[in-house]
């Protein structure tokens, strides 16, 4: 947060992807009058999306023809010193999970602590391994895919925030590696144990397609930036 401070202190237009990103950047920044809430770049063009046959798509991927729900973790930020702790907590979530719904799992990324989380989902993988895909990247095409078939997701990740409610999806997330962000009517909050993982979990398998809308999603995302960047150097 304090670097991303410093880039919206020092510009003199901002691009917002929810509104109230925009009220907020506005107490801060010194061109109040230049912020503009456009959207998620990520969803730029989603009406035009496309997706791979769903068959297809497990076939590449060796993803048994199933129902599964798509599971990304990684390492917490606020609570850093208890990351041993919340593997192991996920990791007990996820197997009492396995037992109802096959699990697709991204692997964690670079931060701090996530080969911690690695080494919990490896050993998730060899204990139940028909029950476990492990994917270390689908790439953003593919993960839009798997996205796209799941039943819902679970995890801490901002996709799950961003761009889960545009697909129709429910997400549990966990933790606070996501606190403070603006959250669609999607998005089934709960604490890092594994008790209340499994709780969320139960509700969200019950409630089907999410058919609310998305705070993060705007037409036009790209083509408006660049229209007001035009414009504004246009007027200097």
């Amino acid at each position: 947060n304090i670097y991303r401070h410093q880039i919206s202190l020092a510009s003199d237009i901002l691009f917002t992807s929810t509104e109230e990103y925009k009220v907020e950047a506005a107490k801060y920044t010194k061109s109040p009058n230049e912020i503009y809430n456009v959207g998620a770049l990520s969803l730029d063009a989603f009406e035009e999306l496309k997706f791979d046959k769903e068959d297809f798509f497990k076939e590449k991927f060796n993803i048994p023809n199933e129902k599964y729900v798509l599971i990304t973790f990684h390492p917490e930020t606020i609570r850093a010193d208890e990351n041993v702790k919340f593997a192991q907590e996920m990791y007990d979530a996820l197997y009492k999970i396995s037992s109802n719904i096959h699990l697709v799992i991204t692997m964690p990324n670079a931060d701090t602590a996530g080969s911690v989380y690695r080494a919990q989902l490896e050993k998730l993988k060899k204990t139940i391994p028909t029950q476990v895909s492990l994917i270390e990247n689908f790439g953003k095409r593919h993960y839009f895919n798997a996205m796209h078939y799941a039943q819902f997701l679970l995890g801490n990740t901002s996709s799950g925030i961003i761009e889960a409610a545009s697909f129709g999806k429910y997400v549990v997330n966990v933790g606070d590696r996501q606190k403070g962000r603006s959250q669609s009517d999607n998005v089934m909050n709960c604490n890092f144990t594994s008790s209340e993982i499994i709780q969320t979990v139960q509700t969200a398998a019950r409630k089907g397609d999410y058919e609310g809308n998305n705070v993060y999603c705007k037409s036009n995302v790209s083509e408006q930036i660049i229209n007001t960047i035009k414009e504004y150097f246009e007027k200097l």
